[in-house]
């Protein structure tokens, strides 16, 4: 355990130093001290499901190729794209938390129609001549997948639901 003293010590290379396995850290500054959180990584089981991991990549792609474009899309296209994107792991993370499987299937629906959404502007953006037809490509690829494993995770849900009894039987 912690003492006071201790977590005055704590310093920013020291937090850097460390090696963190199985743990995710929150740091927040207050009073020009330190406090550091700790929580075991498994508290949010989002972040186990490999469709929520894949489509977080799959953001941080869409950023990546968002820096070329122009600046005249910075408040339409891009912004939307940036969206659509975002909302996909979003809506995996917010369904996971809900305590009826008809909710989680509800968000894993809106996550599908927000990277069906995302596809389109990036067809829109290959058109336009912003990305490659190889990147458009490859965020096709990725997508497939990311459909295929939510459509996977939405029937498990729709599968309990058919397993759980009726109370009203």
């Amino acid at each position: 355990m912690w003492n006071v003293e201790r977590i005055k010590s704590v310093t920013w290379d020291w937090i850097k130093s460390v090696t963190w396995k199985s743990f995710n850290k929150s740091v927040f500054i207050s009073d020009n001290r330190i406090i550091l959180f700790l929580m075991e990584s498994s508290y949010f089981l989002y972040e186990k499901l490999e469709v929520w991991q894949l489509s977080m990549t799959l953001v941080n792609k869409i950023y990546v190729l968002l820096h070329g474009f122009p600046n005249e899309e910075k408040f339409a296209l891009t912004s939307q794209i940036r969206r659509a994107a975002i909302s996909i792991p979003s809506n995996i993370a917010e369904g996971s938390g809900r305590f009826s499987n008809k909710e989680k299937v509800h968000f894993l629906d809106i996550a599908h129609g927000s990277l069906y959404e995302l596809l389109c502007q990036m067809s829109i953006s290959s058109k336009a001549g912003y990305i490659q037809e190889e990147d458009l490509i490859s965020i096709k690829n990725d997508a497939i997948r990311i459909a295929r494993m939510l459509g996977g995770l939405r029937r498990s849900y729709l599968h309990k639901m058919e397993d759980k009894p009726k109370d009203n039987e």
